[in-house]
């Protein structure tokens, strides 16, 4: 089924791509735009984007209303769990209309951004089992490359050495990813989102509060924070399909997306 949906939507993207360049081969001199890479206050807005919504998330009574009532089901369906998602992706809809998300230093219509029931269920399972290894059907998978080796830098480490390691990680991307604005562009707005969520959950106002809703377990914050890296990389992935306000619109909310999810099913599902 993955496969199916992934090759529909190749298809369809190839199929507007030469119905774009058809109904302009008379314009010679056509060219395609370079691709600027994100600015620095484009991914500080990102992360503040983020972090504003996972608050809201984080805070809200229905939301956990719902999560806890999700815990008691014995055994979950397939429905189940997908309703569960469709709440918080509804949740995050309603509250993004008043939040600035801008490019470039333009705002962008990022209100009615929304996944398939596949697409939910895959942010709901994970994406760990995902092969991005010579397939040509994923797009962008240097970047894609570059998620799994920065979990693999950034899984065990603490608060602190988290924040220094994403450091080294944006100085290499920017030296290895320079001929590749679209690929370096997913991966800065990654790293971006996983520095924002190590300041939420360990160095904002409300730390104590969000270690003790995760069980008590310092610990608990990297589950949301790889989560958070892994959505806006995968996301912004299949965005950028869509160009640079694509990728950061669908980055940006399935960087969300994952880190509330993994926040919810850490505190609430066994």
């Amino acid at each position: 089924m993955k496969r199916t949906y992934l090759v529909f939507s190749v298809m369809i993207f190839f199929s507007m791509s030469c119905d774009f360049r058809g109904e302009n081969l008379e314009q010679e001199d056509l060219k395609t735009p370079s691709i600027e890479i994100f600015h620095e206050v484009d991914l500080k807005n990102i992360g503040e984007y983020h972090n504003s919504l996972l608050e809201k998330v984080v805070m809200d009574e229905i939301i956990i209303s719902n999560a806890s009532s999700f815990k008691k089901t014995s055994a979950r369906t397939y429905s189940d769990s997908l309703d569960f998602i469709k709440k918080i992706q509804s949740f995050i809809l309603n509250n993004n209309l008043n939040t600035s998300l801008t490019l470039y230093g333009e705002k962008l219509n990022h209100a009615d951004f929304s996944f398939t029931d596949e697409q939910l269920m895959q942010i709901f399972r994970g994406l760990k089992t995902q092969k991005i290894s010579g397939s040509e059907l994923v797009p962008n998978p240097k970047a894609l490359e570059w998620y799994f080796n920065s979990e693999i830098a950034l899984n065990s480490l603490n608060q602190n050495q988290f924040e220094s390691k994403i450091k080294g990680l944006e100085v290499m991307a920017k030296s290895q990813l320079s001929d590749s604005p679209e690929t370096l562009n997913v991966v800065l707005m990654g790293l971006y989102v996983g520095k924002y969520s190590n300041g939420f959950w360990n160095f904002s106002n409300h730390t104590k509060t969000f270690q003790i809703q995760l069980n008590g377990r310092s610990s608990g914050w990297i589950t949301t924070g790889i989560a958070d890296i892994q959505g806006a990389y995968t996301w912004g992935c299949w965005g950028s399909i869509a160009g640079p306000a694509g990728a950061v619109i669908l980055g940006a909310n399935g960087a969300l997306l994952h880190s509330a999810t993994a926040y919810l099913a850490d505190k609430y599902l066994p």
